[in-house]
């Protein structure tokens, strides 16, 4: 018995006489269950589908494979079928009621019925207590003859809406929707009524009114007379579908009205092509049937074009082993034009890889072309508008690079016409302008290389006066700037302004602040380095007072120097004020007394932002601390030294020799600190020089300690004391640190920092540090050498050797020079050595640790072209 069938209906299927029945469309068999039911019926316990057949009439097996081929095609999951078996010389009618397997679509199981002499109300009872229909996945419902309601089951008040006590009695036109005519009923009436079964998709209505589509089975009910009881429709529920099929259709419609071209093509038929879509018509003028029929492809490709067009198809299909392409080309039309076209074609191949068919579509590009022919025009014209321009006009894109300059704007830059275009517009006024014109252009140009719209801006050109203005176009990512000569205005405005400018410019440019203060010591003036002093405190401009910014210490002091002046006295005194930013800052304040009829009228004074002064002096005194902890340091370092000298005496006469060469790179950085630290006391010493000098001093101590650690790695490494712990590492992670560790280096230098780690590096067993240093020796050493272009970190395995290679594209080093290179404290050339300086011990340090480590690292370099160095290490 079927899982999906309720055990309580079996004790009353001999009552009932009905049992259960299953096909299985795999095995070709069909089985009829609980043969008690049918009697003596046992020839219809379990048989194959043929022999099952040869006992139905043949009316009856015609349309039994017909319902069994519409499920096999999915056309539907529903099986309900009448047919006359002969069983022990008794021909019995039987109703076949039931559906496609929820699990297993190659079994269709159901009810079987055989029709005795029932009231309907019996029948009613037994679609009922039927499991099978009562848990359906399908509707069921029971009508008499003339349609009203007998029986629903739940599947149906699910999609429907109405329970199966609303519907019950009720008409089953109560479902109409209206969307059917008349003659779609009557079809269907005539149908069922002359005893045949009606199959179709019908559109209804639930009874909140929402429209649905089902697909439905209705078929005649007769009672073992042959007489009509009524009907029974199974359906389900299909609106889903056919709204996706709707969609389908319009949107194929669409694609097929509009100008792209659908083909198709088989290698295997003479002439290729084996399908067309309609609108080719509207493209190239012929009909799908006449492009199918008459023309050869190849004919129409332009004759210019054929050849790529022919090569490129080749290496595609052969050489590449493409699955999809695009090229572009032109088609002639029908009436003996040529089109321009973007073909996009696809290929399906099958599992050898040989090709079934071609399918693409054709994008008519034509006015694409047309247009871009016609912009070529306008432009040349604009071109001639933009050259004989009474101002100067240059386009830059947004990395500042120049696409275009007029005339007048060579001329204005003593440039040849068209030597501007593809330079940059930051060198360009660097290096053609003169400074003060140069300092003037900068900052506009840095706003207008930022996408910055300028309005119209005065600038000077040597005795030239010029007005700049420019904009920017988003869409087109360039700036536009434009120069327009305004001497003669800017002359005869400068002769009116001149005497009046004049004292307020002196004042305006002063760098230290002036003031002047009422009687009351209310501020009535202030010049603009007084402002920045003040940095903007709005109550201080509007007749404020110093003393309300100052602190409660500076206070006292301002109110004894105001009584002084009072008293007719200039006074000098230091203060602290306090900003409306929250910010301290220390002022010397310079005042004299104003009088007026010989009156005290206020004071005129002079102040100087010392704050950066007296943070220098604190800086000082911190200096000195450190110099002194450098100094102990470098006592410490002169000790070590002294010890590695001692050791390196015992060596040989490369070692002696290389004593001597870094004893220079150590008294460089010392003499740098004793002589600057000496200048650093010097009280007239101005800030600016003061900080530069400690930051000589600091730059000489990190460069000096560099060179001492070097000296003690390799004196380490070479009397056999350094240490190496070898442990199980992450070799990936390692790499990867190392090429984090220098990227602000490269990216400071603008150079295309990569690193490939190859494919699972696997774990090795080494000294971390160690290996650590290895590389980033290696890294620093390129990104030192290195001024333009890339530097690249490869990793891969070979014959259980790990392979890390540091590639630059930097000065190279001739071949003569690649053993000596790994020699303590050599470079290359001593012009190189100007240039980059270094004590020359990291190659020799990397090479002793890689060896130590049982690797080893090789040089492939040529001079000017770059050097790739290699450091193998064992797994």
């Amino acid at each position: 018995m079927p899982n999906n069938i309720d055990h309580k209906l079996s004790s009353l299927l001999p009552r009932l006489e009905a049992f259960y029945w299953e096909i299985n469309l795999t095995q070709n068999t069909i089985k009829f269950n609980n043969p008690q039911a049918t009697q003596n019926n046992q020839t219809l316990i379990n048989q194959s589908t043929t022999e099952f057949l040869s006992k139905l009439s043949n009316k009856d097996r015609l349309e039994f494979e017909t319902r069994i081929n519409n499920i096999k095609d999915k056309q539907t999951n529903i099986l309900q079928l009448h047919i006359s078996i002969s069983i022990e010389n008794e021909t019995k009618t039987i109703l076949l009621n039931g559906s496609v397997n929820e699990t297993d679509c190659n079994i269709i199981e159901g009810l079987g019925l055989p029709f005795l002499n029932r009231t309907i109300t019996e029948e009613i009872q037994l679609y009922k207590e039927s499991s099978i229909l009562e848990k359906a996945p399908v509707m069921i419902c029971l009508t008499d003859l003339d349609g009203n309601v007998l029986y629903s089951n739940p599947e149906f008040s699910k999609i429907t809406g109405y329970s199966s006590i609303e519907v019950k009695n009720k008409n089953s036109r109560i479902l109409k929707s209206g969307a059917h005519n008349k003659a779609f009923y009557k079809n269907l009436w005539d149908t069922i009524l002359s005893g045949k079964t009606w199959e179709g998709k019908v559109y209804n209505k639930r009874k909140n009114g929402e429209l649905y589509w089902e697909k439905a089975v209705i078929t005649p009910y007769y009672d073992k007379n042959s007489n009509f009881k009524g009907f029974i429709k199974a359906s389900e529920e299909i609106t889903q579908q056919e709204t996706v099929k709707k969609q389908l259709k319009a949107e194929r419609n669409l694609f097929l009205s509009g100008p792209v071209i659908v083909l198709k093509w088989d290698p295997s038929v003479d002439g290729g092509i084996t399908y067309a879509s309609p609108n080719i018509k509207g493209v190239l003028g012929y009909s799908s049937e006449e492009f199918i029929s008459q023309i050869n492809y190849i004919d129409i490709i332009h004759p210019d074009d054929k050849e790529q067009v022919v090569n490129e198809t080749y290496n595609y299909i052969n050489e590449n082993k493409s699955l999809s392409f695009i090229q572009k080309y032109r088609l002639k039309t029908q009436n003996g034009e040529y089109k321009h076209f973007i073909d996009h074609t696809s290929i399906e191949r099958d599992e050898n890889n040989e090709i079934i068919n071609f399918s693409g579509y054709l994008i008519d590009n034509t006015e694409y072309i047309e247009a871009q022919v016609e912009m070529e025009k306008s432009e040349s014209k604009y071109k001639d508008v933009f050259n004989t321009a009474g101002v100067g006009i240059i386009y830059t894109n947004k990395e500042g690079i120049i696409v275009d300059a007029n005339r007048k704007f060579d001329e204005l830059v003593f440039a040849e016409p068209g030597e501007l275009i593809g330079k940059s517009a930051m060198e360009l006024i660097n290096k053609r302008l003169p400074g003060k014109s140069a300092r003037e252009l900068l900052p506009i140009l840095f706003h207008i290389l930022k996408g910055n719209r300028i309005d119209p801006k005065e600038i000077q050109i040597e005795d030239k006066y010029y007005e700049i203005q420019s904009d920017y176009n988003p869409h087109l990512q360039t700036s536009i700037g434009i120069l327009r000569d305004i001497t003669e205005q800017k002359i005869a405005a400068q002769k009116v302004r001149y005497s009046e400018q004049k004292y307020k410019y002196l004042v305006d440019q002063m760098n230290d602040g002036l003031v002047i203060t009422n009687k009351d010591e209310k501020l009535t003036f202030m010049n603009p380095a007084a402002k920045r002093i003040f940095e903007g405190n709005i109550d201080i401009f509007e007749n404020g007072r110093i003393l309300d910014m100052a602190t409660p210490t500076s206070a006292d002091i301002i109110t004894q120097q105001e009584s002084l002046r009072r008293n007719g006295k200039a006074t000098t005194y230091y203060i602290e004020i306090i900003t409306k930013n929250n910010i301290k800052k220390n002022i010397e304040v310079s005042a004299s007394p104003l009088y007026k009829d010989n009156k005290y009228n206020g004071s005129f004074g002079i102040l100087r932002d010392i704050t950066e002064q007296v943070r220098a002096e604190m800086e000082l005194k911190s200096a000195y601390s450190q110099m002194k902890l450098i100094n102990r340091k470098l006592q410490e370092h002169a000790q070590e030294l002294e010890i590695a000298k001692e050791k390196a005496e015992e060596s040989d006469r490369l070692k002696t020799a290389f004593l001597a060469n870094i004893s220079h790179e150590i008294r460089t950085p010392m003499n740098g600190i004793v002589g600057f630290a000496q200048l650093t006391m010097n009280p007239g010493l101005t800030e600016e020089k003061r900080n530069t000098y400690l930051q000589i001093i600091t730059d000489s101590t990190m460069q000096l300690e560099s060179v001492v650690m070097d000296i003690i790695d390799l004196s380490k490494i070479e009397g056999g004391e350094a240490r190496f712990n070898k442990i199980e590492i992450d070799c990936e992670e390692v790499i990867t640190e190392a090429y984090e560790k220098n990227r602000n280096a490269a990216e400071e230098k603008q150079l295309n920092y990569i690193i490939n780690l190859g494919n699972n590096l696997p774990p090795i067993q080494t000294d971390k540090t160690r290996f650590r240093q290895v590389i980033n020796i290696l890294i620093g050493n390129a990104i030192k050498f290195t001024s333009e272009g890339s530097i690249s970190i490869d990793c891969k395995v070979d014959n259980s050797i790990l392979e890390i290679k540091v590639t630059d594209t930097g000065i190279g080093i001739d071949e003569e020079h690649h053993e000596i290179i790994f020699e303590p404290f050599r470079q290359v050339e001593i012009a190189m050595k100007r240039k980059f300086g270094g004590t020359g011990l990291g190659l020799t340090i990397a090479k002793k640790i890689a060896e130590t480590l049982g690797g080893n690292i090789y040089l492939d370099s040529k001079l000017n072209e770059g050097s790739t160095f290699t450091f193998t290490h064992p797994l």
